[in-house]
């Protein structure tokens, strides 16, 4: 899923200034990147489901605790990679990839805990 000004909520303002906040988010490669890492997420969602959660039951940990985890695992990659730059043996997933795994894993586990404060 590609996220798109309808598909993240987008309301047109009148154009009353002649500016549009989502010709921005076109020319912005910070908010590229982020649309990108909701595309992948939405991906992941699709194969993997709740699994953070479903383990961290298992475990009887918290979500956060399974999600930090994995991004200890996604660092490591990371830093393994830029290490040998950038050539990896498993080549499916890049050094950006593992960054945007590790970022999309970082909103997870703040998502986490919101969840988490709600319950309190």
């Amino acid at each position: 899923m590609v996220a798109t000004p309808e598909s993240i909520g987008f309301i047109e303002p009148p154009n009353h200034c002649g500016y549009c906040p989502f010709e921005a988010y076109k020319e912005d490669p910070f908010l590229g990147v982020l649309e990108k890492m909701a595309t992948i997420h939405a991906a992941k969602n699709t194969d993997y489901g709740n699994s953070f959660e479903i383990a961290a039951k298992m475990l009887g940990r918290p979500v956060v605790e399974v999600l930090l985890s994995r991004m200890t695992d996604k660092l490591a990659r990371a830093c393994n990679l830029v290490s040998r730059n950038g050539q990896a043996a498993v080549k499916d997933e890049t050094l950006a990839d593992t960054l945007l795994d590790l970022a999309n894993y970082a909103v997870l586990a703040v998502v986490a805990l919101g969840k988490d404060n709600q319950e309190d």
